[in-house]
């Protein structure tokens, strides 16, 4: 499932543009995520790609588009207030009390794995030219 949607995203948002010749994941040029967020308070995405990155996983969509969270945001409340600390802890007991348990990280060697397998996917379906470029675009962030 996820290597067949990460191939409709291939096939659907990958396309050369003058950043990157060799090819990168846009939004199409008409999408409303390039509206200002000064006159219209939000931008939202209209062509589909945020939805789309969605379906493979935070994790995933952040490796294949460097740029889901500042996206993500853009729609969301980009000029909200971070949550305080206060905030942060009253979603974590709620999130406890509905699931009847802690949140527990992910062990750092499975983080790892899990990590390594994402990446090989990634280069899988997009080549490992793209990979090299998206691990760029992470560090620079």
């Amino acid at each position: 499932m996820t290597k067949k949607s990460l191939q409709a995203i291939k096939d659907r948002y990958f396309r050369p543009v003058i950043a990157e010749p060799k090819g990168m994941i846009t939004h199409h040029g008409h999408c409303e995520i390039y509206r200002s967020i000064e006159v219209y308070g939000f931008a939202f995405c209209s062509c589909g790609l945020l939805h789309d990155l969605h379906d493979v996983g935070i994790g995933l969509a952040e490796k294949v588009y460097p740029n889901y969270g500042k996206d993500y945001k853009r729609q969301e409340n980009p000029n909200g207030p971070e949550p305080t600390q206060e905030e942060i802890d009253g979603m974590q007991r709620m999130l406890e009390e509905a699931f009847g348990q802690k949140f527990i990280p992910m062990p750092e060697e499975e983080r790892m794995k899990q990590d390594e397998e994402e990446w090989n996917l990634i280069a899988d379906v997009f080549g490992k030219e793209y990979v090299e470029y998206s691990k760029r675009s992470l560090t620079i962030r």
